[in-house]
């Protein structure tokens, strides 16, 4: 019986020291686990570099991919936007852009320290945007025809818009086409128009001073319409 018991302590006395020997190295690699440091947004990819509106009715999106310091994608990482002059372009926390006007900007995608940036640049075309105010005035949705307006397609493709050798606006033409609403001021700025055909429709309202500034009108086919008041003398300056 003795030598049973000092052998059960001998059993003991070495699982202890085993244990002891184990211990340290255990707490070795959970300092060294503890050292590695944490994924930190390091840089940010956009899927385009630069950017360019011709029209107020166009948006586009952005997207950002964010990678960690050791080049790992962060997957779903939040970004920010932000735009360096909102009177250009506007941009959401969607990575959303709406152009405001015409100019330059930037638009930035921030995570943490990292940031990237795409150059935007608005630049209207001032007859596209006035046939568009035409058509959103005349409830343009409800034409009889409309193909192809508001659409990115050469504005001579558009129902019943006639354009010179230079691109310019030269007729329009939308007779017995369903037309309601008013006339709206934009038409002025079609300064090369030389054929405005309107007639046989449902337009309202006065006849907006601002065609007078159609130096180039020929032609102007108003009736069969609803309008009213005289005609501005600006017509035919």
């Amino acid at each position: 019986m003795p030598t049973r018991t000092h052998s059960a302590r001998r059993r003991s006395s070495l699982r202890t020291r085993r244990y002891c020997r184990l211990a340290p190295v255990a707490l070795v690699l959970a300092a060294g686990a503890c050292d590695e440091p944490l994924p930190e947004p390091a840089s940010i990819t956009l899927n385009r570099t630069e950017l360019q509106f011709i029209s107020s009715r166009e948006t586009a999106r952005l997207t950002a991919r964010v990678y960690d310091q050791n080049g790992g994608l962060m997957a779903g990482h939040v970004v920010s936007w932000s735009s360096s002059d909102n009177t250009v372009v506007g941009v959401d926390q969607t990575g959303l852009l709406r152009p405001q006007g015409t100019g330059r900007a930037s638009v930035s995608a921030t995570a943490g320290s990292a940031s990237a940036s795409v150059s935007v640049t608005v630049v209207f075309d001032v007859e596209r945007e006035a046939l568009i105010a035409f058509y959103e005035a005349t409830d343009g949705g409800r034409w009889w025809e409309n193909s192809r307006w508001l659409s990115d397609a050469p504005l001579r493709d558009w129902h019943g818009v006639e354009t010179g050798a230079d691109g310019r606006v030269a007729g329009l033409n939308l007779r017995f086409n369903g037309l309601s609403g008013t006339i709206p001021p934009e038409i002025g700025d079609l300064t090369q128009l030389r054929e405005l055909h309107l007639y046989a429709n449902d337009l309202s309202g006065s006849i907006p001073a601002e065609i007078g500034n159609l130096a180039e009108l020929t032609e102007l086919l108003l009736y069969g319409n609803d309008l009213s008041g005289s005609i501005p003398p600006e017509i035919g300056n």
